[in-house]
């Protein structure tokens, strides 16, 4: 028979009782890291999300005086909106001033924090359809004007030249045999869906900045270990099928000689729950090639059991999470969707 003293009974509950809290937190973590992206961003299972890809966005706000001056300035140019797939919405009242078939209308405290709108003062938004903003405006302009920005975005080029502007498919996007583009620095446009997110999310203390360069963006910043903090990075999704067909992603960068991950993940919006490859970086120019099948599941960091496919990834983010502090620096100059 096996007997333990009372101090061995009591050691034995203790660490048990540690384990179980241990456990359920890290639970509580998994479970509110896979929604990380619902809170960083209230709307993302909302109207942008599901129009996305489908429409361009004109948002005004402020100045009613000034907002039905510019609305009446579109009001019989149906056709030209039309034509350019483009909705217009008066976010001071949440009513869609153009485009009749639209079911719903987006949440306006929602709208206002999602683009940095300011309620108290006009202003009027262009958003492309991959959901970044293309354009300000403080007074005013000229419907052509508009028109005109939009006629030379790479996107509606395509669809000009397929005379189809309904058609937002696969086949419409660059394509040279098993290559596919999916960001393309060299132009502006595609610049504008990426953003930062930062260990501040939890509390860290890691700094970025996203600088568009005239053929590249940059991603520069300071890595801090403080506050368990200990990453940067940066977010796009992705189109919803430029990865059909294709098993890899190919990126040409310029990195600072650090450990990289370029992550995939099934969301639009940011999750902790995706799927990393490493890559290490030289200081000079170079292609790194990530089969999908390779990218590996991590929550919160940890490693999962998982695996995605190229046709679940909806978005993709580059980190720089290698525990180490100190300052970084990564330029891209191109992503494409690729088929080896």
């Amino acid at each position: 028979m096996l007997l333990f003293s009372y101090n061995e009974v009591m050691g034995i509950k203790v660490k048990t009782a540690l384990v179980v809290i241990i456990v359920i937190m890290g639970i509580l973590k998994i479970v509110g890291c896979a929604n990380m992206g619902q809170r960083i961003d209230p709307q993302s299972r909302s109207w942008f999300e599901e129009h996305r890809w489908s429409y361009r966005v004109l948002i005004l706000t402020g100045d009613n005086e000034i907002v039905n001056a510019q609305l009446e300035l579109f009001s019989t140019l149906d056709a030209e909106l039309a034509n350019r797939n483009l909705l217009i919405i008066n976010s001071n009242d949440s009513t869609i001033f153009f485009g009749n078939n639209i079911v719903g209308v987006p949440n306006t405290r929602g709208t206002m924090k999602r683009f940095g709108l300011d309620e108290n003062q006009y202003e009027m938004v262009l958003i492309g359809k991959d959901g970044g903003v293309k354009r300000r405006y403080s007074n005013i302009v000229d419907p052509q004007v508009i028109f005109d920005i939009i006629d030379a975005m790479p996107m509606r080029m395509r669809e000009m030249q397929s005379n189809d502007s309904a058609s937002d498919t696969v086949s419409d996007l660059p394509k040279e045999n098993d290559s596919r583009v999916m960001f393309d620095f060299s132009d502006l446009n595609y610049s504008s869906s990426w953003f930062l997110l930062l260990d501040g999310v939890m509390g860290g203390k890691s700094t970025g900045n996203l600088e568009n360069n005239e053929h590249t963006i940059t991603f520069t910043g300071e890595v801090s270990l403080k506050n368990n903090g200990g990453f940067s990075s940066i977010q796009s999704s992705i189109h919803p099928t430029v990865m059909d067909g294709m098993n890899a992603i190919k990126i040409k960068i310029k990195g600072d000689g650090r450990e990289w991950i370029l992550a995939g993940r099934k969301f639009m919006t940011p999750t902790a729950d995706d799927y990393w490859f490493k890559f290490n970086t030289t200081g000079d120019w170079q292609e790194v090639v990530v089969p999908i099948s390779k990218m590996k599941r991590r929550v919160y960091g940890f490693p999962m059991i998982g695996r995605i496919t190229p046709d679940q990834i909806k978005g993709l983010s580059f980190y720089i999470y290698d525990k180490k502090s100190g300052p970084y620096s990564l330029e891209i100059e191109s992503v494409d969707a690729i088929s080896q």
